[in-house]
């Protein structure tokens, strides 16, 4: 505000009061006028010498120069007087030693003395009384802080919300003045998604108090949104766990506690994209709803939009419900016919996570996919304790089969088959041997293409009693598979003629499609449990439902059946509908044949179960169009598994 000799006083004015008294001898009393009292105009000069002051300041963040400008002015205050100065013409844009002059209005008896205390307050040409300046009845000046709008640059904010003040004797015409706001100038990039031109409530709070509120319209900048601000604080406020909304969002946290000092702190922050809702896969079921019970793990997870995940890294199905699951890997001790699991180094499992084996995982490996886009990130969590993927697709679009390995350093622990695809087992149908009710599910695992259909499509296959899922079409060295980058996989798939593999070698090879030993499985799996936990027995006719193991190739809350299911389906035709056994549609998607992994599709379909038929063969349900039975193979053919719910 600039204010040319402006007349704070007001003229004094002489009454004379005339009272007439009544009295009881009618006496005339007439009063005196008072004598006037006069106030005094005084020219006065000082001069402004401490660089710390300041009343306007360049943009520029590098120069941090403080200038006097055009308009300011000096209110004084004292004991009966006040006045206002103007800056002296020709000392604008000095930092120190600018002169302001004017007259202060005395209304004290004689003349002011040389120890009158006087208090400056500079106040600039944007500062306008009401406003952001409170003037009293005797001239003190209060400057206020803003509570509801910002302004655009440093410069305004000085201008508009300074604060300096200081103390001086009437005699020595000099001030220092001291510099009593800081200014925190915000600058905000936004990253996560929100338009320009969208106005965000702005509230800065400090130890959880809001100390100033407004609302702040995003721009663009460079291409980039932004919103930009100017917090004046008073100097010396102490900041403690302060932080800065906009909206809903907090784009700045102080964190440890500062003492704001009479300057600019320019604060500049971008707000980071948000954080993309993480779906853990063990707190979903196959259908993709949140479960009640806790955490189920498994080697196979399902999926069906895209989105990012995560999955525990666990054995297999070694926690259930939420609990440890540890039926799943200490099965029983029953001569050579049983084991107790091993995971990659060939040492028992001891308890459901990799890491409290003793192992860190370090990277994530996507091994195939057998769609380009499906898995399009993996990685391992902050924590530790995830394996964490992309899916790029959603399934309705495109559905397929992807294998993702844990590493701890160069070394495969485990690895888990992701299902991109329409099923969800939601429905299922139940089939009763008479010993035992199965809930089948509709497809094979992996399934992908025309559910209704003898070969309308494809599934994964699994050697008998391994984990690992195999691709389900073309040769291995076909290059139909693909990596991260959507590039072919050339040799993804392998056979290997090794008779010396154990359950350990297999685990660290995924891909690895492992030759038939004479007497032994594949990768010395001559165990009777290694889908079924407690299996000892080797009867076409098991009755029991399947101890679920960590090698089981299911997704959580499904197993593979036991035998009892296809010795009893076996002859559960459907008359007039082919490949339906007890309402259950089977494709006739063939095998990966055990002595050399080539793919075999025609009229005839073959699905494992999880009972052996002795140390060297599995048992399965083999069946055409018109006929099933049960059968062997050796445990090295790769076949399609049929879910059952645990």
């Amino acid at each position: 505000m600039k204010m040319k000799n402006m007349l704070w006083a007001a003229l004094s004015m002489t009454a004379a009061l005339v009272m007439t008294a009544c009295s009881s001898d009618d006496n005339d009393m007439t009063e005196a006028p008072a004598t006037p009292s006069t106030s005094k105009k005084i020219p006065y000069t000082v001069t402004v010498g401490d660089a710390s002051t300041r009343a306007t300041v360049k943009d520029d963040p590098m120069d941090r120069q403080l200038y006097f400008a055009t308009g300011d002015q000096l209110y004084i205050t004292g004991a009966d007087i006040k006045g206002v100065l103007d800056l002296q013409a020709g000392d604008e844009g000095k930092t120190s030693g600018a002169t302001f002059s004017g007259e202060l209005t005395y209304s004290g008896e004689g003349s002011p003395a040389s120890d009158l205390s006087l208090t400056a307050t500079l106040v600039s040409a944007q500062q306008t009384e009401g406003a952001q300046v409170s003037v009293d009845d005797e001239g003190a000046v209060t400057v206020n802080y803003p509570t509801a709008a910002y302004c655009a640059t440093i410069s305004d904010a000085v201008q508009q919300y300074s604060r300096l003040t200081g103390t001086s004797n009437y005699s020595d015409r000099a001030f220092t003045l001291t510099q009593q706001t800081a200014f925190l100038n915000f600058v905000i990039t936004f990253e996560d998604g929100t338009a320009t031109g969208e106005t965000l409530s702005a509230v800065v709070s400090n130890g959880g108090s809001a100390v100033c509120t407004a609302n702040v319209t995003t721009a663009t900048e460079s291409e980039k949104v932004v919103a930009k601000f100017v917090l004046p604080v008073a100097a010396g406020t102490t900041l403690s766990s302060a932080t800065v909304t906009m909206g809903d969002k907090e784009a700045i946290s102080f964190g440890a506690s500062q003492t704001l000092a009479g300057k600019v702190y320019n604060v500049r922050k971008t707000q980071a994209a948000a954080a993309p809702a993480v779906t853990d896969l063990s707190m979903v079921d196959c259908a993709g709803n949140a479960r009640a019970n806790g955490m189920w793990t498994a080697n196979c997870y399902m999926v069906h939009t895209a989105g990012d995940y995560k999955l525990p890294l666990v054995y297999g199905n070694a926690i259930k419900a939420g609990q440890t699951n540890a039926a799943a890997y200490t099965g029983v001790d029953n001569a050579n016919t049983t084991l107790t699991f091993p995971r990659h180094d060939g040492q028992a499992i001891n308890a459901p996570w990799i890491k409290d084996n003793g192992f860190t995982v370090t990277t994530a490996k996507l091994l195939w996919q057998d769609a380009e886009g499906l898995i399009t990130a993996v990685g391992i969590s902050e924590d530790g304790d995830y394996l964490t993927l992309t899916v790029g697709t959603d399934a309705d679009t495109q559905e397929g089969n992807a294998v993702i390995a844990a590493k701890a350093g160069e070394t495969i622990v485990w690895s888990w088959h992701i299902w991109v695809t329409k099923q969800t087992f939601a429905t299922l149908t139940e089939v009763n041997t008479g010993s035992h009710a199965y809930q089948l599910t509709p497809v094979n695992l992996g399934w992908v293409g025309d559910a209704t259909s003898a070969i309308g499509g494809y599934n994964t296959y699994y050697q008998w009693g391994r984990k690992d899922a195999f691709k389900g079409t073309g040769s291995y060295t076909d290059e139909n598979v693909y990596d991260i980058d959507n590039t072919p996989v050339s040799g993804g798939f392998s056979f290997n003629q090794d008779n010396n593999v154990t359950i350990g070698g297999n685990i660290q090879q995924p891909t690895v499609h492992n030759q038939n030993y004479t007497t032994k499985g594949p990768c010395d799996t001559q165990y009777y449990n290694m889908w079924d936990a407690q299996q000892t027995s080797n009867d076409e006719n098991t009755a029991a439902a399947t101890v679920k193991t960590v090698y089981d190739p299911c997704p959580p809350g499904f197993c593979v059946p036991t035998s009892g299911l296809y010795n009893y389906i076996k002859s559960q035709t459907v008359p007039g509908t082919d490949y339906t056994f007890s309402g259950v549609f089977f494709p006739a998607s063939g095998t990966r044949g055990g002595s050399s992994g080539d793919l075999s599709v025609g009229s005839w379909g073959y699905n494992w179960s999880a009972t052996p038929y002795d140390g060297s063969r599995g048992r399965y349900f083999s069946f055409n169009s018109s006929r099933g039975s049960l059968g062997y193979s050796s445990r090295a053919t790769g076949c399609p598994v049929r879910a059952v719910a645990e």
